[in-house]
């Protein structure tokens, strides 16, 4: 949320300042402000590939292994990890409505700032 209000500071300073400021730092800040957002994006996809059946299955086998196989075994799930323990059973899961979102908008705009003059 920073960022996005980090954002509207620049556009609001892009509008009410353009005359009095350069356009290049401007611009320079703009792109700043896309790579960390790219940053964010990025960290977002990683928990998502984190959370894949390939990646699960390998973490919950090394888990088990190196845990108390004979009190504990961890089971990769659909977006989630269980670890069973006699008759309980603890679960880490993604959000079931995670979704990274889409690279277009982010990638529009990084090609509109390319474009100013």
């Amino acid at each position: 949320m920073r960022l996005v209000g980090e954002f509207n500071s620049v556009a609001l300073r892009l509008v009410n300042e353009g005359q009095e400021r350069s356009i290049e730092k401007i611009r320079s800040h703009l792109r700043v402000m896309v790579r960390r957002i790219e940053g964010a994006l990025d960290d977002l996809n990683e928990v998502e590939e984190f959370f894949q059946p390939g990646t699960l299955t390998s973490i919950c086998r090394v888990a088990t292994e190196q845990d108390n196989p004979k009190k504990r075994i961890y089971e990769p799930g659909i977006m989630s990890i269980t670890c069973r323990r006699d008759k309980s059973r603890a679960t880490v899961h993604a959000p079931k409505t995670m979704k990274v979102p889409d690279r277009k908008a982010i990638e529009a705009f990084r090609e509109a700032l390319s474009k100013l003059g």
